[in-house]
């Protein structure tokens, strides 16, 4: 199933009708839950697309760029819902495309969640007091980075590690 889907994506974005595939998109996020999805379907695509050939960049460049316009009016809708406020932080990654995906994720968790733009070398929670920060620190956090998102817990800091196991 989740093969045949990602097939149906690369002939939409080879296709190039952005309309068509912001909607076959949006139909798809009405019938699967965001994890799914990113789990089944864009991980696994983009990591196929993700090579030195120009093309494909170009077509990941195309499906990063409607997935966040997506993801954005998603977050927007979850704003007017009850919940929880965050903000989704990249700590040292280099794809800022997966924080917007986590940051879906995080809706359907029940949190009301800003993205910020880029990922930060060094976090620092005490620079967005009073905030809950969810952060993405990519697929496996490194010894150093849990050892310090326990740190700043244990010190009162709202800060939480985005993944499959996380809030």
């Amino acid at each position: 199933l989740w093969r045949e889907q990602q097939e149906t994506l690369v002939r939409l974005l080879q296709a190039g009708n952005l309309q068509r595939l912001r909607g076959w998109i949006k139909e798809q996020g009405r019938d699967y839950p965001a994890q799914t999805l990113i789990s089944h379907l864009f991980i696994p695509l983009r990591r196929r697309l993700q090579c030195q050939q120009s093309t494909l960049q170009a077509l990941l460049s195309m499906l990063d760029g409607v997935l966040i316009n997506y993801i954005a009016v998603c977050l927007a809708s979850a704003k007017n819902k009850a919940g929880k406020d965050a903000l989704v932080v990249g700590w040292n990654v280099h794809d800022t495309t997966r924080l917007w995906l986590e940051a879906w994720i995080a809706t359907q968790k029940g949190w009301r969640v800003d993205v910020l733009a880029h990922s930060l070398a060094q976090l620092k929670p005490e620079f967005f007091d009073g905030q809950t920060l969810l952060v993405w620190c990519g697929e496996v956090p490194s010894a150093s980075q849990q050892q310090l998102l326990t740190e700043w817990r244990e010190n009162g800091y709202p800060v939480y590690s985005l993944g499959p196991d996380e809030p």
